[in-house]
């Protein structure tokens, strides 16, 4: 069975969550990073 095509809001939707992803991974990387560092 096929899956039925996706509305345009869906991959908007996909976008931003996809986006979004990335914003946390970097932030756990930069504040791990800082937290590795040892602050002056």
């Amino acid at each position: 069975m096929a899956p039925a095509p996706a509305p345009a809001g869906t991959s908007i939707d996909q976008g931003i969550a996809y986006v979004l992803m990335l914003l946390a991974l970097v932030l756990t990387y930069l504040i791990h990073a800082a937290d590795v560092t040892p602050s002056l």
